[in-house]
């Protein structure tokens, strides 16, 4: 295993532009970012993980009595050339950090069959299947993805974002359009087990 380093990054902004380069979503828009961490391979970074609150409402009730009791994996990514385990080992100290520095109690992470992502990571680090998810209807402009959702993210004014505007525009041109995506894989890992 090379030396690596882990880092919990202060801000999102420090890996924005490595997971809108590498990950299959090129974007962290409408992420809630709790806790980011990045993988260091000497002073090149490799890898990163996004952990935030999970972005289906209440998609946390299945695993917990409260919200904060759930987090979920948002984004996970590390270069194709790193060692093979290297993923389970970077998931594997984020979550022990987990464990020791906050009070959730689960971790969920969905596999998106789409992207060809079964969760084979997500098995080597011991996360229990839960189940396929429903079908979910996505957005597609300009060559991107964009979950249903986002076409109604309003600002705190409680006006439309510019994104959403922009969305909700190309819809009624016609420049963009729904999709039914195929269920993802649901997987979960419990916190306590490591404390």
């Amino acid at each position: 295993m090379k030396k690596y380093k882990i880092e919990l990054l202060s801000d999102i902004s420090e890996i924005t532009q490595f997971i809108s380069d590498w990950h299959y979503s090129h974007s962290v828009s409408g992420v809630d970012c709790r806790y980011c961490f990045a993988l260091y391979d000497a002073k090149e970074l490799v890898g990163a993980a996004i952990y935030g609150y999970p972005a289906t409402p209440n998609s946390w009730k299945k695993f917990g009595s409260e919200r904060s009791e759930v987090i979920e994996l948002r984004r996970l990514y590390l270069l194709d050339e790193e060692p093979r385990n290297a993923e389970s080992w970077f998931v594997s100290r984020t979550l022990r950090w987990l464990a020791k520095n906050t009070g959730h109690k689960i971790v969920i992470s969905y596999s998106d069959p789409h992207y060809g992502h079964v969760g084979t990571i997500y098995r080597a680090s011991n996360f229990t299947f839960e189940g396929m998810t429903k079908p979910s209807e996505v957005i597609l402009w300009d060559g991107r993805t964009y979950h249903r959702r986002s076409m109604n993210t309003k600002t705190s004014e409680g006006v439309l974002t510019p994104n959403a505007a922009r969305l909700r525009y190309a819809l009624d041109k016609g420049e963009a359009c729904f999709k039914l995506m195929p269920p993802k894989y649901l997987y979960s890992y419990n916190l306590e087990s490591r404390r």
